[in-house]
């Protein structure tokens, strides 16, 4: 019976510690008889528990005890002894089985700890993610709002600074017109003063004149009583004296009181002069007056305009300044905003860094909570405490990390205490520990104990991928956090040195503006300094002028009082002389007769006819050139009265010479014509001028006359000449009224109503732009194959009907015919004068053409149907006056172009408009016109274009008896135009027949045309 021993080799178990072997012997058949098989001893583990020490010790107790050889008592005792043995081992193995149960259920309470710990650190890490994108969305939000505050701002300054140069552009404006407005007034003002000094002035010279006239008045007066004195004292002198002494006294008086008279009459004239003299002067004094103030005003104004323009180039240098500083300053605006954004950006990446802060630490409370937590759990679960690992039997330790990572949390934090949201008692309920999304607006209790350092270690050296990327993602945050730190803070250096120079530029240029004032004002001195140099200078000028003036009148009122002086000695000396020869006279009287015969025989022979009257109209002489004006002889009109030698009846007294003598109107000395009488009747225009004679007794009339029947004559013929120079002139000057009238028709036609009166007054019309209006295109279909097939009288009696009937219509609406093209009718609406529904009467012209192409035939072929093709379309035109010859009024723009395209891409009979006129016709008030949508069309240099067609209009019936009136009005034109009309074929060249030439009907034609030319439509 072999024995239970030891065996020599043993197996080493890999849950044993390091150098422990144990080794067993094969049992025997009895071992296995008794209740044991192989399988059960060899199929246990070699060293399990606490257990396998005590099989060992018996195996080596029984190696030393002494064999008992002999008898059943040992082998008892053996049995007895195996049995124990086995029991113990078995005993033994369950014990580690249940140890070895309780280890798998704390590993796997670990597997879940460290699973929870990965996941929640993977969130820590998707949190902090987030944090750092929603940071990244507010830096965006902020940076972009500042970008867009920017933006406005830089909008409202072009507004303040385009709203500034308007203002200050029409300030400058204002005080212009103001200043031109004053110097107006100035000029008026000073014109009024100087018409109120010449009526005071005329005045005073009236009163000057009254004066001077009083004086002559009284002086004559004098004279007249100084002479009767003298008269009357001659008288008394004389009276007691003989007849023919008294009659030698009388004649020496008589010369004694001519020379009184001729001296009173030369200090009369002289004293005339002199007060001519003085008025004169006057007026000289004046005139230099007016002129000086008129000078001085002259150069006021001058000088004020200087102050003007120079103030105004003032201010434009001062605004332009402003306007720098304003730009300046509005800069530095930007500047200090920026400076100012970037601390708020600091502020926000400062409060971003200490939200990542606060979320590190909230996560690593978290942290601190779940790993007491699980320290917990595994006590509460497995009966473990977390401090197992801590065995000093190294078997279990061995069994241990056989089914434990020996690297979890559990193992790791063994001495870190509890946290104090976790209850420490294991037989509590276990209190899940749920992410609260409130720990993004709630900070962490400041109370709170800190964070054991291996939580915070762990958080940054940790094996976990989630903590790991945790760690990273709050690196990242607070990197970005400090990057915009260092960013900005270099940015703020840049933009604080521009702020610096911004500032020293703006001090720089208010300094140079305060200059720029003072020199302002240093130029206003100094411009006021050289217009007062300048007036000073104008006044001592004026000064001079009248001193001058003074002087000269002084010296020529001295002169023409030494004149006068010499001329009265003179004529003293003279009388005195006279005097002396009234001695010789009576010798001189025989040599008299002599001069008289002398006389007689010149008066003989002179042109005019001489007659000499008595005051009672008796004629004592008469020479022979007036015998051969009135066919008498001398001998048979002397001694006769000279009343024969005029007719019976004349009807105005003036014209009788005997009036002449006896009335006190007659003027000596002056020709008078009156109507005088041949020998045979006849009446002749005759002109007198009548002389007279007194001597003495003595008193005679000298009649010169003169034959004017042939200057009469060709006076008459000369005033009908004049006459008929004077009727034609009238129809000349009638003639030009009706061309002017042709002219100003003939130019309304062509112009808008609003633009021909200024084109007829000469005014430059600027070309306008209108931002809406309609245009409408107009052709006959098939006109090319109309033309080929009509003749050339036909084709412009068509076109003449056409237009005519075109422009009777188009008087009826607001629409302006712009021009014909071939079989093109072009007009717009809305032009020159904006109106709100052009687009409306435009569509209405449209569909009234329509109606009316239909009534229009050709007269070489009636049955020929003719089809109009529209095209609208509506939008901005610029219109205006092209050329100076002909000038017409015509439209440019895209607008054009489109409307001919709609008419181009058009159908016959059919109105084409734009998707632009259908939506302000579909817009009309009180109006629903019929439209059908045509499609997408192409249209040449445009594209695709939708486009509309326009069938009607509700309740629109247009009058088309103006059709047939006018129709019927050119068949008569021109049927009488053609029988108006004769031509020889003789008289064509050769190259050419009548049927090409169209000049005599459009001849014909054009009576009715230029009668309807005037009145085209509203706009004309």
């Amino acid at each position: 019976m072999s024995q239970l021993k030891p065996a020599s080799g043993g197996v080493s178990k890999p849950g044993a510690r390091k150098g422990t072997n144990l080794k067993f012997s094969e049992p025997s058949a009895d071992d296995l008889a008794r209740g044991g098989s192989s399988a059960d001893l060899a199929g246990a583990p070699a060293a399990v528990g606490s257990n396998l020490d005590v099989t060992a010790n018996d195996a080596a107790a029984n190696r030393t005890a002494p064999a008992v050889a002999v008898g059943n008592d040992a082998t008892k005792e053996f049995r007895q002894r195996v049995n124990n043995t086995v029991k113990g081992l078995f005993d033994g193995m369950r014990t580690d089985l249940n140890k070895m149960e309780v280890r798998m259920t704390a590993a796997m309470v670990s597997s879940l700890e460290k699973t929870e710990m990965t996941f929640f650190a993977q969130q820590d890490e998707k949190e902090l993610l987030r944090l750092r994108a929603r940071q990244e969305q507010e830096v965006q939000r902020e940076n972009r709002a500042f970008k867009a505050v920017l933006a406005s701002r830089e909008a409202r300054r072009r507004g303040e600074v385009l709203q500034a140069t308007m203002n200050f552009t029409a300030k400058n404006c204002d005080i212009i017109i103001q200043e031109q407005d004053k110097a107006q007034c100035i000029d008026a003002e000073v014109k009024a003063m100087l018409d109120d000094h010449r009526q005071a002035f005329e005045e005073y010279l009236q009163q000057v004149e009254a004066r001077h006239t009083k004086k002559r008045k009284k002086f004559s007066q004098q004279s007249e009583r100084e002479l009767n004195d003298k008269r009357k004292l001659f008288n008394l002198e004389t009276a007691h004296l003989s007849v023919e002494a008294r009659q030698e006294r009388i004649k020496d008086f008589q010369f004694r009181i001519n020379h009184f008279k001729a001296y009173d009459k030369k200090k009369s004239e002289q004293r005339r002069d002199t007060q001519a003299l003085e008025i004169r002067q006057m007026k000289e004094m004046f005139d230099l007056q007016i002129k000086a103030l008129e000078e001085s005003h002259t150069l006021k104004a001058y000088k004020a305009r200087e102050v003007m323009e120079l103030q105004e180039r003032q201010r434009r240098d001062v605004h332009r300044s402003e306007s720098a500083i304003g730009e300046l300053e509005f800069q530095l605006d930007g500047v200090t905003l920026q400076l100012k954004h970037a601390e708020y950006m600091a502020d926000v990446a400062a409060r971003h860094k200490a939200a990542a802060e606060l979320v590190r630490e909230r996560q690593d409370q978290l942290r601190w909570a779940r790993v007491s937590k699980w320290k917990v759990v595994i006590k509460r679960e497995s009966g473990l405490d977390p401090t197992f690992f801590n065995d000093p039997d190294p078997r279990v330790g061995a069994l241990t990390s056989l089914v434990m990572d020996p690297q979890t949390t559990i193992t790791k934090f063994l001495d870190i205490p509890l946290h104090s949201s976790i209850d420490p008692n294991p037989k509590s309920p276990p209190v899940p520990l749920m992410p609260n999304i409130l720990n993004e607006v709630v900070r962490p209790d400041p109370a709170a104990a800190a964070v054991p350092a291996q939580i915070l270690n762990e958080a940054n050296v940790s094996g976990y991928t989630g903590a790991a990327g945790a760690s990273k993602a709050g690196q990242a945050a607070a990197s970005s956090a400090s990057s915009p730190l260092a960013g900005g803070q270099a940015m703020d250096r840049v933009a604080q040195e521009e702020k610096e120079r911004l500032e020293q530029t703006l001090e720089r240029m208010r300094r140079e503006l305060l200059d720029l004032h003072a020199h302002h004002a240093h130029e206003l001195v100094e411009q006021r300094r050289q217009h007062a140099a300048e007036f000073d200078r104008l006044e001592s000028s004026i000064a001079a002028q009248v001193q001058e003036l003074k002087d000269a009148q002084k010296a020529r009122a001295w002169q023409l009082k030494n004149e006068q002086l010499e001329e009265l000695e003179h004529l003293r000396a003279t009388q005195e002389k006279e005097a002396a020869m009234e001695e010789s006279i009576l010798q001189a009287e025989h040599k008299m007769l002599m001069e008289r015969k002398t006389l007689n025989s010149v008066l003989e022979t002179v042109g005019d006819g001489i007659i000499n009257l008595t005051p009672q109209g008796v004629l004592t002489r008469f020479n022979a050139r007036a015998e051969t004006i009135f066919g008498y002889s001398a001998g048979e009109v002397l001694g006769r009265n000279v009343a024969m030698l005029q007719p019976a009846r004349i009807d105005d007294p003036m014209d009788k010479m005997q009036t002449f003598l006896t009335s006190e109107t007659y003027m000596l000395g002056h020709g008078r014509t009156v109507t005088g009488r041949k020998r045979d009747g006849a009446a002749f225009p005759l002109h007198l001028s009548i002389s007279e004679v007194k001597e003495n007794d003595m008193h005679l009339f000298t009649v010169i006359v003169r034959d004017l029947t042939e200057e009469v004559a060709a006076r008459e013929a000369n005033d009908r000449e004049a006459e008929r120079k004077r009727v034609k002139m009238e129809a000349l000057i009638q003639q030009l009224a009706r061309e002017r009238s042709k002219s100003a028709d003939l130019i309304h036609s062509m112009l808008p109503r609003s633009i021909a009166p200024r084109m007829i007054r000469g005014e430059v019309v600027p070309p306008e732009s209108f931002d809406d209006a309609t245009i409408m295109f107009t052709e006959i279909e098939g006109f090319g194959e109309i033309t080929n097939t009509a003749s050339a009288l036909d084709v412009v009696d068509l076109l003449d009907t056409l237009y005519c009937v075109f422009d009777e219509i188009i008087l009826g609406y607001n629409v302006y015919k712009v021009e014909t093209i071939g079989d093109s009718y072009v007009c717009v609406s809305g032009v020159p004068d904006p109106t709100v529904d052009h687009a409306a009467e435009i569509a209405k012209l449209a569909l009234h053409f329509s109606r009316a192409i239909g009534k229009i035939r050709i007269r070489s072929n009636p049955d020929l149907e003719l089809k109009l093709k529209v095209g609208i379309h509506s939008g901005s035109v610029v219109a205006g006056l092209v050329g100076k010859k002909c000038s017409r009024y015509c439209l440019f723009g895209d607008t054009v172009n489109t409307a001919s395209r709609m008419k181009s891409t058009g159908e016959p009979s059919r109105i084409h408009i734009s998707a632009a006129a259908h939506s302000r016709l579909a817009d009309a008030e009180g109006k629903c016109f019929l439209l059908e949508r045509r499609g997408e069309v192409p249209i040449k240099g445009k594209g695709t274009m939708e486009t509309f067609w326009l069938n009607g209009l509700d309740g629109f019936e247009p009058d088309l008896k103006i059709v047939d009136r006018m129709v019927e009005s050119q068949r008569s034109l021109a049927a009488a135009a053609a029988a108006s009309i004769v031509v020889d074929d003789a008289d064509y060249p050769s190259t050419f027949s009548k049927e090409s030439t169209p000049v005599p009907l459009a001849s014909a034609a054009s009576p009715f045309r230029r009668a309807n030319m005037g009145e085209v439509g509203p706009g004309r």
